[in-house]
């Protein structure tokens, strides 16, 4: 995964990252507009993960436009929707490596929604991941 488009060394790639960071307010704007269609929400989840995988920039800006809340409220409104709780917790976890989204996260409510997941989902081996964001926004 991407970290920063310099590391990767190409216009190419920084063209591509900046492309999808336009795309994030569009991504919002599904999240509002199709809330109540799981499908739409696990696949604007997977376009958040990777902006959010991209570029700590694209991390600031996902929050900075209510994404996490967003994504919590996906998960709220969805909790049998496995795509959706992957991709929404990958998408967490991402925003969760810039310290000021983990107050956010926080703030959310995403604590008591991940620790839900955690135990709802505790045979899956994707479970890591979402106890490594707990910690992380704990600490």
């Amino acid at each position: 995964m991407l970290t920063d488009a310099s590391a990767c060394g190409g216009e190419v790639i920084q063209k591509r990252l900046a492309r999808w960071a336009l795309a994030c307010p569009q991504v919002m704007a599904v999240m509002d507009n199709k809330s109540a269609d799981a499908d739409a929400q696990a696949k604007a989840c997977w376009s958040l993960v990777n902006l959010a995988c991209s570029a700590q920039d694209n991390q600031a800006k996902i929050a900075a436009l209510g994404g996490i809340p967003r994504i919590i409220a996906a998960l709220t409104a969805h909790p049998h929707h496995e795509e959706l709780q992957r991709e929404a917790c990958k998408c967490l976890y991402f925003l969760s490596l810039l310290p000021r989204n983990r107050v956010r996260i926080a703030d959310a409510g995403g604590i008591e929604k991940l620790i839900s997941i955690i135990i709802a989902y505790s045979d899956r081996p994707c479970v890591k991941i979402l106890e490594q964001v707990c910690m992380r926004v704990l600490v």
